[in-house]
C-alpha cells in the first residue's frame, strides 16, 4: 500500500493524532499536495504541468513537489514514513 492510500483511508485518525502531536503536521500537508497533484492529473494535465500548478498553489518549488510525490507513492513501510 502506498503512503497516499494509507493516509486517505485513515485521514480522520491521522488528523486527530496531528492535533495531539503524535504525527507531524507535514504528513497532512504532503497528503494535500499529492491529492492536488492527483486532481490535476485526472483533469488531463501532463505530469510536468500538474507539478507546476501544485507548486504555484502551495508556494513550493517544483523540486519539493516532486520529492513529495515520490514519497507519497513509495511502497516502503508506512509506519516509518509517518515519523
Amino acid at each position: 500500500m502506498i503512503l497516499f492510500a494509507y493516509v486517505s483511508e485513515n485521514i480522520e485518525r491521522i488528523r486527530r493524532e496531528v492535533k495531539m502531536g503524535v504525527i507531524p503536521l507535514s504528513v497532512l500537508i504532503q497528503w494535500e499536495v499529492y491529492a492536488r497533484f492527483d486532481y490535476y492529473i485526472k483533469a488531463g494535465n501532463s505530469k510536468t504541468m500538474a507539478v507546476f500548478y501544485v507548486a504555484e498553489d502551495y508556494r513550493k518549488s517544483e523540486r519539493e513537489v516532486y520529492r513529495i510525490i515520490k514519497k507519497m507513492q513509495s511502497d516502503e513501510s508506512v509506519n516509518n514514513k509517518l515519523q
